[in-house]
């Protein structure tokens, strides 16, 4: 028999999702019989090593070079060109691994896989654009036509059933696999795997695209409550998409979409236990009922009780943190490393506690050569994270200053039992504020200001600060969002005309050198910058301590474009170093605290720091603004991306100068 395959999915950017992996799966395991014979379309000009295929004689790839939205576009519109002519002749049947625009000769049977129906049940959980490609697909004619349509779950075949009215005799279920390596992974790989992706203690995990129909916004409001009422398992995340970063701000760890094979199977054995979310209206999605006795927001109701198995020397009292061993009191996450490091997990400070070098309690001076201060507000979890990450990667334990402004979270017990000087401001002075007390109790020759949602990577933080250490200049590393992009963290000065022209003419088409002048955060090698986000910066503590360095006045946001900017003034530059580089998870306060992004609140604190450049500066900041989203918004309605966010932050801004005009003195 000769089959055709449609292969979109295997390439461009899907090559990581779910479809992807069941027809490389599938092609793997049916093209080992010689006695048939599976041609696979490749759009785009891809070729069998981008499509990641399996080496079999029986398996041929063929590409062609149009791009795939406008090869099968042309199809959905037009009815050609149709994919078993494209294929050669002589087929016996061809194969739609699902539903999408297709175009197939009348007389060739057509077998066309069916995932779910969440494009008619949840029509809502798609873009414009993707309710126009489904429209375009026209699904319920295409499972009409086939011969056969193989449906992943009972639930899809109940669903396509009810919905659109087919022949139950051609409609079938044919449940997914499921891909064994072909070893379990040992205690070294999996020990690996957790220091390549930062995983310290117990771990939730969730597989899937981060998108509305896999219901990954309730799984942030699920994790965000359940972590509230004391769970103590981390949730990690493997997939991408337009949610990734309410995860983020729900306080999951997003370890990307594109994990190797061998990586994955090591997450996975090392998952304290696997999640999934189930939509009343969407039985079928992603195969079967997975969800299945689990709690109605889909986390396991055992997620807090559960540890991966490993021998205890003495019972624990439930709902609390493990005991001292033999040598006294233990904080939790120093047990939590010791037993990890004894299964093989990644050891950061196994045995004996390691109490950083001239840190006391009482807030002594330390004499080193690095101070980190940390500002916290209910930032337990994040700190947790910020620490383990230090002491995994700094050659040289720094002064710990912590300013805890809210307590009670745990955060500053947690610091305090590391050997943290604590400082607790329980009336919440803001960010500022609170730095500048963080500052004010440094001791070392340099300091470090952290975010508690940022992570090291590497030693990176040391060298910045080594560097800081020879002269007066803010320095500021590169930051990373949790799906391995770069984070805009760098910007030129505000207020000037050159920042009207990205928001009228797209970066890209700018020369690479004026790109990165207006883009600063683009840069590779160490630059100059107007300011830059003060998730992590590093300075001299003596100028530091000069300028603030912190507006004591401000409560928050835009106190790092303030500091950079009296800086400026001062004659002390800001710099970008892109070398160093740190995972930074961003709002993990912010947006709990005011259930979102404050629009409006950034909108005025950002004009009144550019207010302080004079009124020419700020009324060019202000159309550069309007101009940026405005023309953001425009872009992506176009696109079918939504534009809510923009179309927030352009009512904001106008509201943001109404309110200032009305505050005037007449």
């Amino acid at each position: 028999m000769r089959v055709g395959v449609d292969g979109r999915a295997l390439v461009g950017s899907q090559p990581a999702r779910g479809v992807a992996a069941y027809v490389r799966g599938l092609l793997g395991a049916l093209a080992a019989d010689p006695a048939d014979e599976w041609r696979v379309l490749l759009p785009g000009g891809a070729d069998r090593e981008a499509a990641a295929l399996p080496s079999a004689p029986a398996l041929d790839a063929r590409s062609h070079r149009a791009p795939g939205q406008l090869l099968f576009g042309a199809a959905a519109v037009c009815r050609r060109p149709r994919l078993d002519r494209m294929l050669g002749p002589g087929l016996d049947l061809v194969w739609a691994p699902a539903p999408a625009p297709l175009a197939v000769s009348r007389p060739v049977p057509l077998a066309l896989t069916l995932h779910d129906l969440s494009f008619e049940l949840r029509p809502g959980d798609f873009t414009a654009y993707e309710r126009l490609w489904h429209r375009l697909a026209r699904p319920r004619s295409l499972a009409r036509r086939a011969a056969r349509v193989l449906a992943v779950s009972d639930a899809t075949r109940r669903d396509a059933l009810e919905r659109w009215d087919l022949d139950p005799a051609r409609v079938v279920t044919v449940r997914p696999g499921v891909t064994r390596p072909a070893a379990p992974p040992d205690e070294e790989a999996r020990a690996q795997a957790r220091r390549r992706h930062g995983l310290q203690g117990s771990f939730l995990l969730f597989v899937g695209a981060l998108e509305p129909r896999k219901g990954a916004d309730v799984l942030a409001e699920a994790y965000a409550l359940a972590r509230g009422r004391g769970l103590e398992a981390e949730l990690a995340v493997v997939g991408a998409g337009r949610l990734a970063g309410a995860l983020t701000g729900a306080g999951a760890r997003l370890l990307g979409s594109g994990l190797p094979r061998s990586d994955l199977d090591a997450v996975l054995a090392e998952a304290v236990a696997l999640v999934a979310v189930r939509h009343a209206a969407a039985r079928g999605a992603g195969g079967g009922d997975p969800a299945r006795g689990l709690g109605p927001a889909g986390l396991r109701r055992d997620a807090r009780a559960r540890r991966p198995a490993r021998p205890r020397r003495r019972p624990r009292r439930a709902g609390r943190s493990a005991r001292a061993d033999r040598r006294g009191r233990r904080t939790a996450l120093q047990d939590r490393r010791d037993r990890h490091g004894r299964r093989g997990g990644t050891d950061v400070g196994a045995g004996r506690r390691r109490r950083p070098r001239g840190a006391r309690r009482g807030g002594a001076m330390s004499g080193e050569p690095l101070s980190a201060v940390i500002v916290l507000h209910r930032s337990r979890w994040e700190l947790e994270r910020l620490l383990a990450s230090i002491e995994r990667h700094l050659p040289e334990a720094p002064e710990l200053v912590v300013v805890d402004t809210a307590p009670g979270d745990g955060g500053g017990a947690l610091a305090r039992e590391l050997g943290a000087s604590v400082v607790e401001l329980p009336e919440n002075p803001g960010f500022g504020p609170a730095a500048n007390a963080g500052v004010a109790r440094a001791g070392g020759e340099v300091t470090a200001i952290l975010n508690p949602d940022v992570e090291l990577l590497d030693d990176g933080l040391a060298r910045l600060a080594a560097r800081a250490a020879e002269r007066d200049v803010l320095l500021a590393p590169r930051l990373l969002r949790p799906d391995g992009g770069v984070e805009r963290s760098a910007h030129p000065p505000p207020g000037r005309a050159a920042g009207l022209l990205p928001a009228v003419v797209h970066p890209a088409l700018l020369p690479t050198a004026a790109r990165v002048r207006l883009e600063p955060w683009r840069a590779e090698r160490p630059r100059a910058v107007g300011w830059a986000v003060g998730a992590c910066l590093v300075a001299r503590t003596a100028l530091l301590a000069r300028l603030g360095p912190f507006d004591p006045e401000a409560f928050l946001f835009y106190e790092d474009m303030d500091l950079c900017l009296r800086a400026r003034a001062a004659g002390v530059g800001t710099e970008l170093h892109p070398d160093v580089r740190l995972l930074h998870r961003g709002a993990h306060s912010t947006r709990p605290a005011f259930g979102g992004e404050p629009h409006e609140l950034e909108a005025r604190r950002r004009r009144d720091v550019v207010a302080g450049l004079g009124r020419r500066a700020l009324a060019l900041d202000d159309a550069a603004q309007t101009l940026t989203f405005a023309s953001r918004a425009i872009a992506r309605a176009a696109l079918g991306r939504g534009s809510a966010r923009e179309r927030a932050q352009l009512a904001a801004l106008r509201r943001a100068r109404r309110w200032r005009a009305a505050d005037r003195p007449q």
